[in-house]
């Protein structure tokens, strides 16, 4: 049943193969750039991203959208994904259109920033936890 999920993972791990005659500092930089291949769930929450902006001005399929998604994650195995729903949804549900007050700059260097620090620590953490 995990079929579906795994082809979308399959396909880091065919560039992987891929670039594997490449210098080995390159795979030490790799995870710290962007790339919709290595993403949080793959390319296919990459895909759900487009489609949002696809159907920008249609909250009800953004909302059964995430649901599909959220299901098709369930069942494919993932057992976590699936609770997005939980923080996407009620949001999506209260959002009246109109523009927030609160500086949206703030986020365009917040998210990025605790990812990479986030990032940073579980990286220097990693040899005291794998044994």
């Amino acid at each position: 049943m995990a079929a579906p999920l795994a082809v979308g993972r399959l396909i880091p791990h065919a560039l992987l193969a891929y670039v594997s005659q490449w210098p080995l500092w390159i795979f030490n930089v790799l995870p710290a750039v962007p790339n919709p291949l290595i993403t949080e769930d793959g390319p296919f929450f990459v895909l759900l991203g487009v489609l949002f902006y696809v159907f920008r001005e249609k909250r009800r399929l953004h909302i059964l959208l995430l649901a599909a998604y959220a299901a098709w994650t369930f069942f494919a195995g993932d057992p976590m994904q699936w609770i997005m729903v939980f923080a996407a949804i009620p949001p999506m549900l209260f959002y009246n259109g109109k523009r927030g007050g609160g500086n949206k700059y703030f986020f365009y260097i917040f998210y990025p920033a605790h990812m990479y620090i986030i990032y940073t620590v579980a990286w220097f953490m990693r040899d005291r936890t794998a044994g």
